[in-house]
């Protein structure tokens, strides 16, 4: 629970900053910034997709429920 509560707080002071502090970047200007946001969503989609695919693997090679719960 303390975890969500981090993460709750620290996803828009991270887009503040990303979007609203960071300077402005030499040859690309303004449209730069939005790869502050972008990126790390990426990574965070790729991993919540690969626990998925590991979690359903495992699922189907053992039947056990825990890990269809996950």
């Amino acid at each position: 629970m303390i975890l969500l509560v981090l993460a709750a707080a620290a996803v828009p002071i991270g887009i503040a900053l990303a979007l609203f502090v960071a300077p402005v970047e030499a040859f690309q200007g303004e449209p730069y910034r939005i790869l502050y946001v972008h990126v790390p969503s990426v990574a965070t989609a790729y991993l919540a997709f690969a626990v998925t695919f590991a979690a359903s693997v495992a699922y189907l090679l053992t039947r056990r429920r825990r890990f269809d719960r996950l």
